[in-house]
């Protein structure tokens, strides 16, 4: 991918208005990291072809074929507190869900608390890492990984992984999908910052299958099982446990697809 080209297809005001291409990098996010502390602001698009040390959730990796699929950051500078990081996942998934279904009209989900899943499979992940400037706002940088075009996947995560080319049963445009998720992200988190985060959450939950399911979520290696009832507005996952409601911050949700 190239800036000329991507500049010219993005319909977005702000997110990628500067934008940083590289052909391999450790991790976009990490870059996007060093720019915030070099003063870089709100917009700033970190996109590579490759990633040799890619980050999911909790330090897993993250596996991608050189030139096949979407791996970017975006520097953002939220409205919201740093207890509601999950908020910001939630954001971002719902904004890559209808991305992909005004695109391709697939039927995608979103798993809390940063997944987005076809089926039960995944193709889409995100990782928000917060960034504190002395006497300043804090900043993030927002972390993506779309499976685009990639057809192979690792042995380990094979079952569980698909790309949307595989979905769609064609080559797909890389630089079409990333103008449509950054136009949907501007406007998701613009809404957000003008106080329509209830509307964003209810948006979130009609993307997804939990609620009113049976869902086992392991925190911190405690696995706590419940029915998934809602959703704070700090993003945080609600469930009813043996009568007791449950508030949620971080963990691994998992529950049976069959349902």
């Amino acid at each position: 991918m190239n800036e000329v080209e991507i500049s010219r297809r993005i319909k977005s005001e702000v997110f990628g208005k500067l934008i940083r291409v590289y052909d391999a990098v450790d991790s976009t996010n990490l870059r996007a990291i060093e720019l915030i502390k070099g003063g870089e602001e709100e917009g700033t698009l970190v996109i590579a072809e490759e990633q040799t040390a890619g980050r999911g959730r909790r330090g897993k990796a993250w596996f991608s074929e050189k030139g096949k699929n979407l791996l970017f950051s975006l520097i953002i500078k939220p409205c919201i507190n740093r207890d509601s990081l999950s908020l910001t996942s939630l954001t971002a998934a719902l904004s890559v869900a209808k991305a992909v279904q005004t695109l391709y009209g697939l039927p995608v989900e979103c798993k809390w608390p940063n997944d987005v899943m076809a089926g039960s499979k995944k193709f889409c992940g995100i990782l928000p890492e917060t960034v504190l400037r002395e006497g300043d706002h804090p900043r993030i940088s927002l972390g993506i990984g779309i499976n685009v075009n990639q057809k192979i996947f690792p042995a380990e995560i094979a079952e569980r992984t698909v790309s949307l080319s595989m979905l769609t049963g064609k080559e797909l445009d890389r630089y079409e999908l990333l103008a449509e998720v950054l136009q949907h992200l501007e406007n998701n988190f613009r809404r957000l910052g003008e106080g329509y985060k209830r509307e964003i959450l209810d948006e979130w939950i009609r993307f997804s299958f939990h609620f009113g399911r049976e869902v086992s979520i392991n925190v911190d290696g405690q696995v706590i099982n419940g029915i998934a009832e809602d959703v704070a507005e700090d993003g945080s996952l609600i469930i009813r446990s043996r009568d007791e409601k449950i508030k949620i911050i971080s963990g691994d949700v998992s529950y049976d697809t069959r349902i």
